[in-house]
């Protein structure tokens, strides 16, 4: 898939993306449920496998779970961050510019 971004944009990175939410609002919606699911939400899909392994690891060693836990944290911070910028980021360039 980078692959393909890259070859329309001709850009690697997260600040060269902004506006999506504007010119495509069902794909943020879906974007956004799908970030969710990653981030390990309750009530989505990656809720229960990050719960169990979290749990296993605490049950192992608290300490290493304590490391898992902050990288979940880290993990969804990170995955939020980028939603918004590529979402509802400022367009960088006109010629960029996503269209419907």
């Amino acid at each position: 898939m980078y692959r393909r971004l890259f070859g329309r944009t001709r850009e690697g990175s997260i600040d060269a993306f902004g506006g999506v939410a504007n010119s495509m609002p069902h794909f943020a919606t879906y974007a956004m449920l799908f970030s969710m699911a990653n981030v390990g939400l309750p009530g989505t899909s990656g809720f229960v496998g990050e719960f169990l392994a979290l749990t296993g690891t605490i049950r192992f060693n608290v300490w290493i779970g304590a490391t898992a836990a902050l990288s979940l944290i880290l993990s969804a911070t990170y995955t939020l961050w980028m939603y918004k910028r590529v979402m509802f980021g400022a367009v960088k360039n006109g010629t960029r510019a996503w269209r419907a």
